[in-house]
């Protein structure tokens, strides 16, 4: 218990160093009173207990002061609960997990530690490699020398073809891939993939990452590129007096969900707005139609669908079932 009461009181000073030194006179004593009765085991539970008790008694005013995300890494020895090692810096949870000779660093955001750790354990897959840069563009060049070959000039083949063996250069020259892999969880007889766990994905729904790193639960952040989509004769169209090649950096999600049947379901169905029988046809006695009877209610009739101005003096003016315009 002796050690345990020194690590809490290495705690506190951490957390009374983040408040101005004048105000120590009233804070500390309160916090040293208080700490006899802390039972935390770990720095994310004392500082719970710490913004609890801050919170109490009229000193609400001093959380303003105090942030867990203003000290340093903590490194975590696994323990009965937890089962991972694992670091905060900032927003970032580092965690590192091993699988037999095999470790990747998980990072998750702070916000969903506790739900990293109440995982343990977890095993790794392995992925495939990522295609290299320079053989994704060597392959899309010749596909298009194979397409335009008829058509281009000796000068613009010789171009292309200088342009392919220097990436074939490039692309012997590059390291090695570096491995990838998934995290799964072993449970109830399945195994799953825990990035799609974290985003709930749906038993059809496919999930990509834009960093290809599939145990990168955070952001990354991304190039956006505009320019003009036509050229001709040096000529391109540009937007008021934007520049011509613009680039954009944006922070996104690295996993996202790129088609989930459900969520196309739920859009169809509040896209046309009609309601059914019990027998599950259209409803047509509704106050508004919904676009088939605009042609033909479910009893023959025709439905005026009001007056029509013509764009330009050419277009047709419509007549209806009797010859009217």
């Amino acid at each position: 218990m002796v050690q345990l009461d020194a690590q809490h009181k290495k705690w506190l000073r951490e957390a009374l160093k983040q408040i101005p030194e004048c105000l120590h006179f009233e804070v500390e004593p309160y916090l040293r009173g208080c700490i006899k009765r802390c039972h935390a085991k770990s720095r994310k539970t004392f500082w719970t207990w710490l913004r609890i008790q801050l919170s109490k008694n009229g000193y609400h005013d001093y959380l303003l002061y105090v942030s867990e995300l203003k000290l340093p890494p903590e490194i975590v020895e696994p323990h009965q609960r937890e089962g991972f090692k694992y670091a905060i810096n900032g927003d970032t949870a580092l965690i590192l997990v091993v699988d037999g000779p095999d470790h990747v660093v998980w990072q998750v955001p702070a916000a969903k530690l506790e739900w990293a750790l109440n995982l343990y354990p977890v095993f790794l897959k392995r992925l495939p490699d990522l295609e290299l840069p320079e053989s994704a563009q060597c392959r899309r060049l010749q596909a298009q020398l194979k397409k335009r070959f008829p058509f281009m000039t000796p000068e613009q083949r010789q171009a292309v073809l200088c342009q392919i063996e220097e990436l074939r250069a490039m692309e012997l020259r590059s390291f090695a891939p570096i491995p990838r892999f998934t995290l799964m969880k072993y449970a109830g007889g399945e195994e799953f993939a825990v990035h799609r766990l974290f985003l709930d994905a749906g038993l059809k729904d496919v999930v990509e990452s834009v960093d290809g790193n599939y145990t990168n639960f955070t952001t990354v952040t991304v190039s956006r590129t505009y320019a003009p989509a036509d050229v001709t004769d040096g000529l391109g169209i540009s937007n008021g007096n934007r520049p011509t090649i613009e680039i954009e950096e944006v922070t996104v999600p690295n996993l996202y969900i790129v088609h989930s049947d459900e969520s196309q379901k739920d859009f169809e169905d509040a896209f046309l707005q009609v309601k059914k029988t019990p027998q599950g046809d259209i409803n047509t006695h509704l106050p508004i139609q919904p676009n088939a009877t605009w042609r033909a209610g479910c009893h023959g009739q025709v439905v005026d669908a009001g007056t029509f101005d013509p764009l330009t003096p050419d277009d047709p003016v419509p007549v209806d079932h009797v010859g009217r315009k």
